[in-house]
């Protein structure tokens, strides 16, 4: 039978150590991240979004920005329906509790978003976070939006290990109106940052950069007004986000379980008039606009144990049924 000593000679340093690793759980330095969600899982998160205005400047000179503060809070559902033999995730996302807030020149406002709530949509997914399937349509991995999968992203295809990085790029081209196009080139950044404590759990800390640049494109068919063609605006508009992020991720449940993100988006506009001669004088000139937002997302997992799990419970429970209504017997 194994006795512990009478004395102890253990050092502070060697205290450390050892709570350090009794916390850490051995957890090894290099990852194969994967999504290990089974089927019949419903993953819950609080998410909350705040656009904030930084600057506007027309024409090179500073405007007034609005004091107009606004955000988005809701409860984004994600419940993995079934797994493919390929070992693919067919997951429904859903929205609820949407809630726009605005604080405009001081007074706020609450306006619920019942248009979000009720929209739902389907995606296909690998356990490396590859989307190939949105709402039943096939998802090249050359334009794969990852983006669509709002709490995921995509790892390495092989194991990582701690300071290690790994880069996603997307380059593609979207109709954004009758006659213009978008062409979006996103590249993002991550890496193994090790193990952070959060919710009396250690997770996987993994940091996130993103620069995207956006530029579009106008194609107007030619119209004319009689005899003569009429002569339209030189229109040019693109944009460039950069941000940062952490996501932590639970290793043994494969799944997040937090994510923060901040990005910096510049919009250029830029219309030419002055090549317009079917319009008068004071109009044919040019319009530069550049404006600033900073945009903070984050989501965190609702632990089944939670007050927001007990809620969201409650709610459910708390929903009338609807009954259905016995054909009555016409009298004879």
């Amino acid at each position: 039978m194994f006795s512990p000593p009478a004395t102890s000679s253990t050092t502070p340093a060697s205290s450390a150590f050892i709570a350090s690793t009794f916390f850490c759980g051995c957890q090894s330095n290099t990852v194969d991240f994967k999504y290990k969600v089974k089927a019949g899982t419903k993953n819950e998160y609080k998410h909350t979004s705040k656009l904030n205005v930084v600057s506007l400047k027309v024409n090179g000179k500073d405007e007034n920005v609005p004091k107009d503060e606004q955000s988005l809070t809701s409860i984004v559902t994600e419940e993995t329906k079934s797994i493919t033999e390929k070992g693919e995730r067919n997951i429904e996302l859903s929205i609820s509790d949407a809630v726009l807030s605005r604080v405009i020149d001081g007074k706020s406002q609450e306006i619920p978003l019942n248009q979000i709530t009720e929209q739902k949509t389907k995606y296909k997914m690998t356990e490396k976070g590859i989307i190939t399937e949105i709402d039943g349509t096939e998802v090249t991995e050359n334009s794969n939006d990852i983006d669509n999968s709002i709490v995921s992203i995509r790892f390495d295809d092989k194991p990582t290990t701690k300071g290690e990085s790994w880069e996603v790029k997307s380059e593609k081209t979207v109709q954004s109106g009758p006659a213009s196009s978008d062409k979006i080139k996103t590249v993002k950044t991550y890496t193994f940052d090790g193990y952070e404590k959060y919710k009396n759990k250690s997770l996987a800390k993994i940091t996130e950069k993103i620069e995207m640049n956006m530029s579009r494109e106008y194609k107007l068919p030619p119209t004319k007004e009689g005899d003569k063609p009429i002569e339209i605006p030189d229109i040019k508009q693109s944009s460039k986000t950069e941000g940062t992020g952490t996501i932590l991720f639970d290793v043994n449940k494969g799944c997040i379980v937090k994510e923060d993100k901040t990005w910096t988006i510049t919009n250029n506009d830029s219309k030419d008039f002055t090549k317009m001669k079917n319009i008068p004088k004071e109009e044919q000139q040019k319009m530069d606009r550049v404006s600033v937002l900073e945009i903070n997302v984050q989501y965190d997992l609702i632990d089944e144990d939670s007050s927001e799990a007990s809620e969201n419970k409650a709610k459910e429970e708390k929903k009338p049924e609807v009954k259905k209504e016995e054909p009555k017997e016409e009298k004879k």
